[in-house]
């Protein structure tokens, strides 16, 4: 297996298949052979298999996402009084907005993976990474491969576990905020314990091999820079939580 953080001496052109199998084994040969090139078979082809899986576990994340409404909602309205056809009107609202998530998902999700890039370019820049904003492209998106696992396990779970009361999404990740009692911790700190998940750490080790290999980084400034990405992830995640209460 080839150092993660060191490339081989020689880099040779391969097929994204192939460069999608090595990232799991040889991430720094995956990212010294893919530096310079065009970022658009990584790009479209992470973002497919994502949105495909995704696409599968829609009824899965359906669920959850009803009863994490329904809960809010049931908080809501404590102490009010509605007819039948009220509350079944909240509940057929409920189940539109859990429909539609998917097409919101899917319409967002690419725009978020440019913009994770062009975060991953600028952060990387005060430490010496010699990439381009097209490589920093490529090393996101192959930065993302670990989330495509993660809607594998997703599917898993959606077998064995009953998600219909679940309450929240952070309850099928593999993270801290999977085992806190989301009845009582805040959103805040439910947020920021989604940073500390195996898929999320994955995704930042990745980012830094990205940045040493195809940066042309020292590896404690590609680890820095990787580090950075990942505490600065955390905060739209923070801000949404307190928008939301």
């Amino acid at each position: 297996m080839t150092d993660p953080m060191t490339a081989p001496a020689a880099a040779t052109a391969s097929s994204i298949i192939e460069d999608i199998i090595d990232i799991f084994g040889s991430p720094s040969a995956v990212f010294a052979r893919r530096a310079g090139r065009s970022a658009m078979a990584p790009f479209f082809t992470v973002l497919a298999l994502f949105l495909a899986l995704m696409f599968v576990n829609q009824g899965v994340m359906s669920n959850i996402m009803e009863s994490q409404q329904a809960t809010k909602t049931a908080a809501a309205l404590k102490g009010k009084s509605l007819t039948a056809d009220q509350l079944e009107q909240v509940s057929a609202s409920q189940k539109t907005m859990a429909k539609f998530a998917f097409v919101a998902i899917a319409v967002v999700m690419p725009v978020t993976i440019l913009l994770f890039a062009l975060v991953a370019w600028l952060v990387g820049k005060p430490f010496g990474s010699t990439m381009s904003f097209g490589t920093a492209l490529m090393v996101v998106s192959f930065a993302w491969l670990p989330k495509v696992v993660e809607q594998v396990l997703l599917s898993v779970q959606g077998m064995v576990l009953d998600t219909s009361v679940l309450t929240d999404p952070s309850q099928v990740t593999l993270g801290l905020a999977r085992f806190l009692d989301h009845t009582t911790t805040s959103a805040a700190v439910v947020a920021l314990a989604g940073r500390v998940d195996p898929i999320v750490l994955w995704g930042t080790f990745l980012l830094a091999a990205g940045y040493a290999n195809a940066g042309k980084m020292e590896r404690n400034k590609a680890w820095a820079a990787a580090a950075t990405v990942w505490a600065l992830g955390a905060v739209p995640m923070l801000a949404g939580a307190l928008m939301t209460g």
